[in-house]
């Protein structure tokens, strides 16, 4: 550990201790008591559960079943209480309390569906009215996010935030996920992603992975899980999208796309140590399968009738088993086949086995979360600690996450505060699995799987052990449990994040505040491949550490004076901050592979035949920044006007300066004018902002690339830019946010327009040049959409209450320009498969290309003489990967202490090409292939060419029904295999009970709840393989419209219990 971070513990050591040390009440001589009653204004029912509060100090209680509460220990004088409780608006008595005095106060709270004076979390942690902003933002609470399943909690978020885009790989426990605002701004797909804030400090979200997602590569990828899964979803107070950039403009380049605001918990005002315990256990399993037939068994295209499957023949350990399902139908036939039970070759029935789901097993996730809080007249602290816990559904794979959590503040007086928080994290596993479409992945293996071949025949996988595997099924691809004991691939991941900041207030209307927070990880990575792997048939071993550091330090100087103006200014509140930042990153990764062992089943770096493989890299940035925000407002309007300047080490000299502003007015119409009885609330919003964006380290001049092998150097294959230019994103938004019949109901709107410019690309080059690219500003990028929120509370009476809301998106991302002379850039190509995801001039963006069905003018799709449909010689347009519109309907229901939530997310539109799919349908596995199989009778519905060049109708059988199926789903068929992702889940169900109070009276105990969840409990989907929401892992970027292999999706069912004393 650095000496930074020592010094930062130290101090956090020491601000806590201090807390623990002080006195927990004022002597009594000083103090008198406060009691009362708190019930519900309307029905004069008393209130259970509600917060009461002696503002400005720690001293709270909540009420018991009969609405009473009683503050001990109130300092005397002038005493300002408050009462508050979800559901209701909060209500404040004022009283004059005398030493030794009970002073009684009763309260009387309002029903308010829908709160009009809401606070939000904007840009650098700075809180605002949520009716001052001239913005979009939208925030979830941390009890919404759903922390039982075992991917990211991120996924939580699906369906609760219009226009928030979540993509997943599928590629293993709590895995990568992709975060996208507003569609795509940048062609550089790894550069998307919205910016990831916790507590107002930057921190790192992303994954650096392993692995290529190549035709049959010796390494497929494996999913080390993004920066934003380490956070402990326990510790998550709240989530604030600002889904632009005219919201999230402070922050600067890496905020083009957005920003993920998150708060985490503090310690609440209550009487002495708060201990909260959560603990929950989820199961999950796969429910969701392709459409396999279960009719026809091993059989290549060749020979239908005689090659069926045979493990073991007498004369040895061989067979003649094919990958493809066109054999003979199950008619319990005796054949020579493999039996398990006494590894010999006997005569067994001739039926459909399970070869593919016995292999997967019941996930377990397993959370444990344990905080201790304080809070205080001199500061507050709460420290958490928490485990999660993840055995996956691929045997010997899982994952452990362990945090550690501390904030503290201590108020030095009325003037100066200080924060200091650190989390430290541990992600470790002992084996993770490989994805993807290669000969280390188990789904690649059982996509050429037979089912006349029992998964448990592949068990015993060694024939001589830690030497050479049994894996006669497919010779390309390992054993599935070779893969999953013995290819192992291991991680231990270190983080400490941390922060210390100081808030001074040298006048009433002045503020200061100075901050320091660093993110560093250190990931030590080990991969494992025994002898006779089908990559490495000698074997290999490889160690890895990747490294990340972030240091950012930020000032902030506030003003508010007092202003009084005429006429229409009249008293106006304004506010001027001006601040800088400056932020340095550092990322080295250090890697020694051994490619061939000497003794099998020895994994160290000594054992290596040959001499290890060293490779190196790193990169480091500097970013300065200056910036300035005035808010000037009166009751009816509100002004935000900011401007940023950043210099950046990635950019040259003459360009590295770049300056942004933005602009917001928030017009509160309701207060303008009488808008009825109905109307409660109305107001206008718009914004216009302007953030640059930098580009990778190291693109400016030429540098030389060490190879592994030699250590030779090679000429970079790019051109470098000495006058590079950064990216220019420019929005604009416009919208309202209405609310009816006393807070009942809600209806938002945004409509937003942004243009990306000065995109930063390699473009491809004539080879004569010498080179491959050239690094160039070319591009520019336009996107339009809608987003809706709409929120409702059909009924609410003191006993029971219906909340619903319904989130809807739609967003066009439009390729405008090119470089010149560039017709086309390709976002991402397929493996095994010539598929397309490209950004051409004046088309969406993300459209899909390849090859399709060969038609007539028509539309009728082409034969040959054989009866086989034909293939277009060039690439035609098969869908694109981005839906047309997206959302979520939400609703919760509260009778008395239950509470009962559901959550629906829908897509409609948005393709995907599936190799899986290709792959299953040509091979003759899926129910698709089914007809003409039993007497080679069908005749394609189409067309054939005459020699006239005119068309008439085909009337030709395939000769070969394998051969028919092979060129209508083949994997160059790009059309058959592009499938619509529309669906509809039902995303969650969870219900909860609330302990009554009078169960926990003399236990000391504040509340308790038990609940049961399900995730992901049913898809609605014509998708025909795994997940319509299925994407590419491949290397560190999560690729959308194509998929290679994924794991299955899940459906969890589990428990959780939290308890507070």
């Amino acid at each position: 550990m650095s000496s930074s971070s020592r010094s930062g513990l130290m101090t956090m050591s020491v601000l806590l201790l201090s807390l623990l040390a002080r006195p927990t009440a004022p002597l009594a001589a000083q103090t008198g008591t406060v009691a009362g009653q708190v019930i519900e204004a309307t029905t004069q029912q008393p209130l259970a559960g509600a917060q009461v509060q002696a503002v400005g100090s720690s001293i709270g209680a909540l009420t018991r079943d009969d609405g009473r509460f009683t503050l001990s220990n109130v300092p005397a004088g002038s005493v300002t209480v408050q009462a508050q409780l979800i559901g209701y608006t909060s209500a404040e008595s004022t009283v004059t309390l005398g030493a030794g005095e009970t002073v009684t106060v009763n309260f009387q709270l309002e029903e308010a569906a829908v709160a009009l004076d809401e606070v939000v979390v904007t840009a650098l942690a700075i809180e605002r009215e949520a009716y001052t902003l001239g913005y979009a933002t939208q925030t979830v609470g941390g009890d919404d996010i759903n922390v039982g399943m075992s991917d990211s909690w991120v996924n939580g978020l699906q369906g609760q935030v219009a226009g928030l885009n979540l993509q997943s790989a599928g590629s293993g426990v709590m895995g990568t996920t992709r975060i996208t605002l507003r569609g795509e701004n940048s062609l550089n797909l790894s550069r998307g992603e919205a910016l990831v804030v916790v507590d107002g400090v930057p921190i790192n979200g992303k994954m650096t992975g392993m692995g290529a997602n190549s035709y049959l590569g010796s390494e497929t990828p494996i999913d080390f899980g993004d920066g934003i899964s380490d956070l402990n979803p326990g510790d998550i107070e709240s989530v604030t999208v600002l889904k632009g950039p005219s919201a999230a403009a402070l922050y600067g380049s890496r905020a083009s796309n957005g920003a993920i605001i998150i708060t985490t918990k503090t310690a609440q005002a209550q009487q002495g140590l708060g201990l909260t315990y959560s603990g929950g256990l989820m199961m999950e399993e796969i429910t969701r399968w392709p459409d396999y037939q279960t009719e026809f068994g091993s059989g290549s295209r060749v020979r239908l009738e005689l090659d069926y499957y045979s493990f073991d023949s007498e004369e040895g350990r061989e067979g003649n088993q094919s990958t493809h399902s066109w054999g003979l139908p199950f008619r319990d036939q005796q054949f020579h086949q493999y039996q398990p039970d006494t590894d010999e070759a006997v005569q067994l029935p001739w039926q459909a086995r399970d070869f593919i789901k016995g292999y997967f097993e019941t996930g377990v996730a397993a959370n444990h979360n344990l905080s201790l809080s304080r809070a205080g007249d001199l500061g507050n602290f709460r420290l958490s600690l928490s485990q999660r816990d993840n055995s996956w559904i691929v045997p010997n794979t899982g994952s452990t996450l362990n945090t550690v959590d501390l904030t503290t503040q201590v108020n030095v007086n009325d003037d100066i505060r200080m924060n200091a928080s650190g989390r430290y994290i541990n992600r470790k596993s002992d084996n993770l699995p490989s994805a993807g479409y290669g000969s280390e992945s188990p789904m690649y293996f059982f996509t050429w799987m037979n089912n006349s071949i029992g998964v448990d025949w592949l068990k015993d996988y060694w024939v001589d052990e830690d030497a050479v595997q049994d894996n006669r099924i497919n010779p390309n691809a390992d054993n599935p449990y070779f893969q999953a004991y013995e290819q192992l691939d291991t991680q231990d991941r270190s983080r400490l994040i941390g922060s210390l900041s100081l808030e001074l207030a040298p006048t009433p209307n002045s503020r200061i505040i100075l901050r320091t927070a660093r993110d560093q990880s250190e990931d030590f990575r080990t991969t494992i491949r025994p002898k006779s792997s089908v990559g490495f048939p000698h074997g290999m071993y490889r160690e890895q550490t990747v490294r990340f550091e972030e240091n950012n330090s930020d000032f902030l100087l506030s003003y508010t004076p007092p202003f009084e103006g005429p006429g229409l200014l009249g008293e106006m509140d304004a506010t001027l901050s001006v601040g800088g930042n400056y932020r340095d990153t550092y990322s080295p990764n250090h890697m020694v592979t051994a490619e061939e062992l000497v003794l099998p089943g020895v994994y160290n770096l000594g054992n290596s035949a040959i001499r290890p493989l060293v490779s190196s890299s790193s990169a480091e940035s500097k970013m300065y920044s200056l910036y300035s925000m005035l808010s000037l407002g009166r009751n009816w309007w509100f002004l935000d006007l900011t401007a940023r300047n950043d210099w950046s080490s990635t950019l040259p000299t003459e360009n590295n300066s770049y300056f942004y502003p933005s602009a917001s007015l928030s017009v509160v119409l309701s207060e303008l004018f009488d808008t009825g009885s109905a109307l409660d609330f109305a107001k206008l919003r718009f914004g216009a902002a302007q953030v640059g964006n930098d580009g990778d380290p190291y693109r400016l001049d030429k540098y030389y690339s060490f190879h592994d092998f030699d250590g030779s150097l090679s000429n970079p294959g790019s051109i470098p830019n000495q006058n590079l230019k950064p990216e220019i994103v420019t929005s604009y938004e416009a919208g309202f946010d209405t609310r009816f019949f006393g807070g009942h109901a809600r209806l938002d709107a945004t409509f937003y327009r942004s243009e990306s410019i000065n995109q930063i690309l390699n473009v491809p080059v004539d080879a004569s040049t010498g080179f491959t690219s050239a690094l160039l500003n070319a591009g520019q990028i336009d996107n339009t959409g809608i987003e809706l929120m709409a929120a409702f509370t059909p009924v609410q009476t003191p006993d029971f209450q219906w909340n619903s809301t319904v989130n809807w998106a739609t967003n066009r991302s439009e390729v405008v320009s090119l470089s010149e002379g560039v017709d086309s850039y390709v976002l991402r190509s397929g493996i095994a498969s010539r598929v397309f995801v490209e950004a051409r001039p004046g088309e969406r963006f993300g459209n899909i290309y390849g090859r399709g069905y060969l038609r007539a003018p028509n539309g009728q799709i082409v034969h040959n003489e054989d009866g086989y449909p034909m293939l277009t010689d060039s690439l035609m347009l098969t869908g694109n990967a981005y839906p047309d519109w997206t959302g979520g309907v939400s609703n919760s229901f509260r009778y008395k202490g239950l509470t009962l939530n559901t959550l629906f997310d829908f897509r409609q539109g948005g393709d995907l090409y599936s190799l899986t799919y290709a792959a299953l349908s040509y091979s003759g596995k899926l129910t698709n292939s089914l007809e003409g199989r039993y007497d080679s009778n069908i005749t394609p519905t189409g067309v054939v060419q005459n020699a006239d060049g005119t068309y008439s109708p085909n009337t030709r059988q395939p000769t070969n029904i394998g051969y028919y199926y092979d060129a209508l789903y083949s994997r160059d068929n790009i059309e058959a295999n592009t499938l619509d992702t529309s669906f509809l889940k039902l995303r969650e169900v969870s219900l909860g009970f609330d302990l009554p109070q009078r169960w926990l009276q003399g236990r000391d105990i504040q509340s308790a709840t038990v609940s049961i969840t399900g995730r992901n409990l049913y898809t609605w989907s014509s998708f025909g393989s795994f997940d319509p929401e299925a994407a590419t892992l491949d290397g560190n970027t999560v690729f959308p419209g194509i998929e290679t292999g994924q794991f299955p999706s899940t459906t969890a069912v589990g428990f959780n219990v939290q308890v507070s004393f």
